[in-house]
Formats: C-alpha cells, structure tokens, sequence
C-alpha cells in the first residue's frame, strides 16, 4: 500500500508553545476587540523614519506603547501568588514571540525585552533587531527545559506561576505578538494567552470616511486582541486600559 503521508520529528521549540496553552487554560481569560485609527500615527512615523534615517516598525512602537500604558496602569501588570498575594510590577518585561530559521525551518522562541516601558520606541526597535541578528540560539535553560518530560515541565510552570518574581524572571509580565508582517488584512484571531496581560496585533485595514469638510478620506486601523487574566483585571478595568492606550497611541511619541 503506498503511503500517502509524511511522518517528521516535532521541532522540540513546539513544547514550549504547547506548554504556554496548558498554562492558559488555566486562566479565566476575559478579551477585548479594538480597532484603532492609525492613520496619523502612521503619517508621522514615515516622517519621523525619513528624517531621522532610523529603523522603527509599527508593531514595535504599537508593543511599546501597551508597555508605557501598564507603567501608569499597574494592576494590569499584576500577578497573584500561592498566598493570594497580588504582585504589581512597576516595569513592563516583554515576551515577544519570534520567528527564527533552523536548518532551513521556520522556528518560534520566546524573548524577554526588559523595562520596555523604559526604553524609548527607537532602543525597542534597536533590541528587537539584534536579538533577530543573533539568529536561532535557545538559551541553556531553553534547552534544559525542552529535553525535560511533559510532567516535569508543566511542574516546573506550576512553581513559577505560584510566586510571580520567578515567572516574571523566566516570562517576563506581558505577552506581545504581531502578524503586521505577514500581510493580513481585516483578520482578528482569539488567542490562549500565558500572561494577566497579552496583546496581539494581527492585521492592518484601510476605511472610507467622511471628514467634517465632508471630503471622503481613506483613514488607516489596526485590528487588537487584548487578552487579560479575570481573575486579575476586571472587565471595567480592561475597558480603561484601552482607552489609556488609545491616549497614549494619539501622543504619538518616537523619542
């Protein structure tokens, strides 16, 4: 009989991903759909990049951004222990999941970016680029912790997530993905996020308006998924958070 099928090795990186969805069903995850208007953003950060001749993408001033909005709304930055202790964190550690080639094989790791909310959007970027140029290297705990048994790792996790000062050491405190790259447009997807707090940008759109000349304008959006711990961040607060963030974005700041 002929097979008509291809049996492959699960890349090992795939654990951690599969242990991520165990850690999330953990959670009552409470999301939110937003769609922003961009367009001026968008304007002044083609004219910041042609006069200043640096490197700064929409998704890393976008991830910054939710990072300067949990520094001034720290409950969203929070994680509860095994006491029932609450941890706010004053600074924004991002895990950005990154796409990484492994013998010709497109690979996602995990990257912890630290003090975001510090950084300025262009050193976000600058971090961003040479993580990316070190190319595919797991950490020797990455490696330690894929060779080990499903039931030792998710042991491990349980440890982490009972006191949050090793979980923010090993996951940082906010999760952050973006498919902006890929080209997608008018697509929304429901994630299983790790974090209280997780972001994920998934695609850009453009829409006719009217403007108050009654001139019809093409304005620029990005599609948000905003995924948030229940039983950390009520559904109110979650809505403040976005507005908060909707602020920050019409700042408009690159330095």
């Amino acid at each position: 009989m002929a097979k008509d099928y291809t049996i492959y090795k699960e890349p090992k990186e795939k654990k951690l991903t599969r242990d991520a969805m165990w850690v999330s069903s953990q959670k009552a995850i409470v999301y939110g759909m937003k769609e922003y208007d961009v367009t001026d953003g968008l304007k002044k950060l083609r004219q910041f990049k042609g006069e200043h001749n640096v490197a700064l993408s929409s998704s890393t001033y976008l991830i910054w951004c939710v990072a300067k909005a949990l520094e001034e709304m720290p409950w969203a930055n929070a994680y509860r222990d095994w006491r029932g202790r609450i941890y706010e964190f004053k600074d924004a550690d991002v895990m950005l999941i990154m796409e990484f080639n492994k013998n010709g094989k497109k690979v996602l790791l995990p990257r912890i970016f630290r003090k975001v909310n510090k950084m300025k959007p262009t050193e976000f970027e600058a971090a961003i680029k040479a993580e990316h140029n070190k190319g595919y290297k797991p950490t020797a705990n990455e490696y330690f912790f894929m060779s080990l048994p499903t039931f030792l790792r998710r042991m491990f996790l349980r440890l982490f997530l009972m006191y949050p000062p090793w979980f923010k050491e090993y996951f940082g405190t906010m999760g952050a993905t973006s498919l902006l790259i890929g080209g997608l447009k008018d697509f929304t997807g429901i994630p299983r996020p790790l974090h209280t707090s997780s972001i994920f940008i998934y695609s850009k759109s453009k829409k006719n308006s009217i403007a108050t000349t009654g001139e019809v304008e093409t304005k620029d959006y990005v599609n948000f998924t905003f995924c948030m711990d229940h039983n950390i961040v009520d559904g109110t607060n979650m809505v403040r958070f976005t507005r908060k963030l909707e602020k920050i974005v019409r700042k408009i700041q690159f330095e």
